[in-house]
């Protein structure tokens, strides 16, 4: 049978369609790379933002429309909320996924399929068919320990359950074997790994760099509500070769006031701490962070505390989000603000983030080094990974995939740097 699966979201969500593709290739069945030829598509969701729950929604219907069979499953059939948004439509949960195979076959012969599961699935160490030869995107736990007022992940993926750290190992070293060179161990909160198994992040970072081979390591998000309880020794991790110099810490706010409204559990100065502390000790360290705009007690002095806090960070990447209520938490309950000011705050953080990003990138010009070729382009072109994480296009055509290189950095754009390769040097 000929499937399509189609995905949004994070890397988790993205691990999750290697899985499932895992799973039916080893049944037996055929992955298309369009929805035309497939027999059942597979609509892998997201729940974190309304402008994705409508594009999601829009191609389902547009799907059965045309009259595909249709799967959904993620985060947008787990939360139970949207459920009446999918007439006619088969659905199964996030942890229903490991059968895949099974719920393929009954919806191919004409059954409508509804099941959600809260059973527990470790998703390390199972089938997978890779979306890039190169990346081996683990997933390390699900769910998280926040309990954020503005997030609907939560209600879809619940407290922490961390996967086994032995099936992580053994997932990571037979990446590396089959020719993988860059890992990112990924989940909603990398930041809780372990608690629920006496362990943490940084502990097996260690471990998954001991792996033998030549490869780098990306730690996904951790909420400084964590970091902060084992700083130092994440900190160590960092310092091994293999891990990326990149640290994806959520602010998501730059006042006080507005981070205790969210529930984010730590205040500016947890985050400023823990900054301070890991740029002191880790050289060119790339910072990359996420922030809402217009959350509804958000008074302009309180923007104006995220413009300062923005300035004095200086961070590399910024994931900018509009405030938009999701349905079941405690945010959408409050008073909101007006959609053209949550609009104009998101242009003038968008501005300020752009010209500091910019700023940095600069900085690399003539700079020299090691990177990893871990992406292709449409155009030809290739894209190199440096020790921290930064992107660097290559424009010349002869690299190849999983490739170490040594790159000179020419010119600087806003999301990456531009290089050449220095054969040789």
């Amino acid at each position: 049978m000929k499937l399509h699966i189609k995905t949004w979201g994070c890397a988790a969500s993205q691990s999750d369609s290697e899985i499932m593709a895992g799973l039916l290739t080893q049944a037996g069945h055929e992955i298309t790379e369009s929805t035309d030829n497939a027999d059942v598509v597979i609509a892998n969701t997201c729940t974190v933002k309304h402008r994705v729950e409508i594009e999601e929604l829009k191609e389902i219907e547009k799907l059965k429309q045309k009259g595909k069979k249709v799967i959904a499953t993620g985060c947008l059939v787990q939360d139970k909320q949207h459920l009446n948004k999918l007439n006619g439509i088969s659905y199964i949960g996030l942890n229903a996924q490991d059968e895949i195979a099974k719920y393929v076959g009954e919806v191919s012969s004409g059954e409508i399929v509804k099941f959600i599961s809260n059973k527990k699935i470790d998703k390390s160490d199972m089938p997978r068919i890779r979306t890039n030869t190169t990346v081996e995107k683990i997933q390390i736990l699900q769910g998280c320990l926040s309990n954020c007022t503005f997030c609907a992940t939560k209600l879809a993926k619940g407290n922490t359950y961390s996967f086994s750290e032995a099936r992580i190992l053994t997932q990571a070293e037979s990446a590396v074997k089959e020719g993988c060179r860059e890992i990112w161990l990924t989940s909603q909160d990398n930041g809780t790994y372990g608690i629920d198994r006496k362990t943490n992040i940084a502990r097996l970072l260690e471990k998954v760099c001991a792996t033998p081979g030549d490869f780098f390591v990306r730690n996904g998000m951790a909420n400084p509500q964590w970091v902060k309880k084992f700083q130092k020794e994440l900190i160590a991790a960092y310092k091994n070769e293999k891990v990326f110099k990149f640290l994806h810490i959520p602010v998501q706010a730059g006042s006080n006031s507005v981070l205790k409204e969210m529930r984010r559990g730590y205040s500016i100065e947890d985050l400023k701490k823990i900054v301070e502390v890991f740029r002191k000790n880790i050289l060119d360290l790339t910072i990359s962070t996420d922030i809402i705009c217009g959350f509804p007690s958000e008074t302009e002095e309180d923007f104006e505390k995220t413009l300062e806090l923005v300035r004095w960070l200086q961070p590399d990447v910024v994931n900018i989000s509009q405030f938009w209520p999701r349905p079941g938490t405690k945010a959408a309950e409050m008073k909101q603000l007006r959609g053209d000011v949550k609009k104009e705050r998101s242009r003038q953080l968008t501005r300020l983030c752009h010209e500091i990003a910019l700023e940095k990138n600069k900085k690399w010009i003539g700079r020299q080094g090691l990177a990893l070729v871990d992406e292709k382009n449409e155009d030809g072109t290739f894209v190199a990974r440096n020790a921290s994480y930064k992107p660097i296009l290559l424009q010349e055509k002869s690299p190849k995939l999983g490739e170490f290189v040594t790159v000179k950095v020419k010119s600087a754009e806003i999301k990456y740097l531009v290089g050449e390769l220095k054969w040789g040097a």
